[in-house]
């Protein structure tokens, strides 16, 4: 029986899926101390070692991690705190699932992995803070999405070597620039009274028709049908969104 359980530890999957399972048991009994920070950090720093090509959504996993760990029982509630861990382990497991190439078509579980890294930046932000045109936090999602659009470039341009070709300095300009673009739009989105999770699908939406038309225009697939196709979806979804909003201040 001992020999079965060594046996089936060996396993990347299952070792992945403990190690996702730890970071996130760690998450649900938050708010962590400052040891409690570190120790955090540490452990998600060891469990992912080597780092390799994916260090940003590790940067970007470790600040949300530590921000949202700040959230008790008292602001979510016992099943939305147990909710929230469970995505965190979730978001873990892809990372080192993509890294340690357990998945055999990694394409589709990095996109996943990085809207929900987007998404868990947006929700972070827009639960912290409440009508402020400019603030750290602007200036930390600022570097968060740089990071994660950088490397979502680098990455569509290593799996698609022969349809793409974006040499490090176009993905660093082309990072900034989406980067500063949404930036503004929270600006802008911060002040409507629309509750922090529409208000983060909203900007997630935004990233998402940033991304479709970026990789298209690299690619040479960029045209009017694109366009009126991203600008549909968009408006139909915004009205979804502002729909479900309540409009509270």
């Amino acid at each position: 029986m001992l020999k079965k359980l060594k046996s089936a530890l060996k396993n990347p999957t299952l070792q992945s899926l403990l190690k996702a399972g730890i970071i996130g048991i760690l998450l649900f009994f938050g708010p962590l101390g400052w040891l409690g920070k570190i120790g955090f950090v540490a452990l998600v720093g060891y469990f992912f070692l080597p780092i390799g090509q994916f260090w940003a959504s590790l940067a970007v996993f470790l600040a949300v991690s530590l921000m949202a760990s700040q959230w008790s029982f008292g602001s979510l509630g016992f099943l939305g705190f147990g909710a929230f861990s469970l995505f965190f382990a979730l978001i873990f497991f892809l990372m080192l699932g993509i890294k340690n190439l357990i998945f055999i078509n990694r394409n589709p579980y990095y996109h996943f992995l990085n809207n929900a890294l987007f998404l868990l930046v947006f929700l972070v932000f827009f639960t912290e803070n409440k009508f402020s045109f400019i603030s750290v936090g602007h200036l930390a999602v600022f570097g968060a999405c740089f990071l994660l659009f950088k490397e979502f470039f680098n990455f569509v341009s290593r799996l698609e070597a022969n349809k793409l070709q974006i040499m490090p300095l176009k993905a660093n300009l082309l990072a900034f620039g989406l980067a500063f673009m949404v930036f503004q739009a929270m600006s802008g989105v911060i002040l409507l009274p629309i509750g922090f999770l529409n208000a983060s699908a909203l900007m997630l939406l935004l990233v998402l028709v940033f991304k479709d038309l970026t990789v298209n225009y690299l690619a040479g697939f960029l045209n009017r049908a694109v366009i009126l196709k991203n600008i549909t979806l968009f408006m139909i979804f915004s009205l979804i969104i502002f729909a479900a909003s309540k409009w509270s201040l």
